[in-house]
């Protein structure tokens, strides 16, 4: 009788475990905007000044993170910038590395494409790009990311699916138990 509760306990435990993780595969969607601090670079380029407005966005998912850092293998993993309201520069996936703080916004990190990204060189809100003889620097704020809470209703259903499937498994086994029918016992 021990070993039947348990198998029960085990069987619970394991779908809660399932439920609860499915949740945290939300991806973390942020945003940011600041104002150019720096450009060096020559013959007019590159096309911006200081006191330009920048913006844009960041994601990432919670799940991939490994100490605290997106892996260079998240394929989720996105930068986009934008210059005075133009698309600039962005990178993805393989080539971006991200390390995000506590509340989830980044930190810093790096990224490698025709524009190199440097995050957090100097400060938090410091994003930095690079590309041959040209740089830009800027200072960001970043918002709240968006996803940090878990979706409840998708969570609150997957975990009634899993207490009911514990109900389910616990009349089963007492069923089997009354009817004297014996589940495999070890040697």
């Amino acid at each position: 009788m021990n070993n039947m509760r348990t198998y029960r306990q085990l069987f619970g435990a394991a779908l809660l475990l399932i439920t609860i993780s499915s949740a945290k595969a939300v991806p973390i969607y942020g945003t940011f905007s600041g104002i150019v601090t720096s450009v060096f670079g020559t013959g007019g380029y590159p096309p911006c000044a200081n006191g330009d407005t920048v913006t844009g966005i960041y994601e990432y998912t919670p799940a991939l993170l490994t100490g605290g850092a997106t892996d260079f293998s998240d394929p989720t993993a996105n930068f986009q910038i934008n210059i005075n309201g133009t698309p600039f520069a962005g990178w993805s996936g393989n080539s971006l590395n991200l390390i995000v703080g506590a509340n989830g916004e980044p930190v810093s990190g790096s990224a490698a494409g025709g524009w190199q990204l440097f995050l957090g060189t100097y400060g938090p809100g410091d994003v930095g790009m690079t590309a041959a003889v040209y740089s830009i620097g800027a200072e960001v704020t970043y918002s709240t990311p968006s996803a940090t809470v878990p979706d409840t209703a998708s969570t609150f259903f997957l975990s009634g699916i899993a207490l009911l499937s514990v109900a389910v498994f616990g009349r089963l086994t007492s069923r089997l138990r009354s009817s004297r029918l014996a589940l495999p016992s070890k040697p």
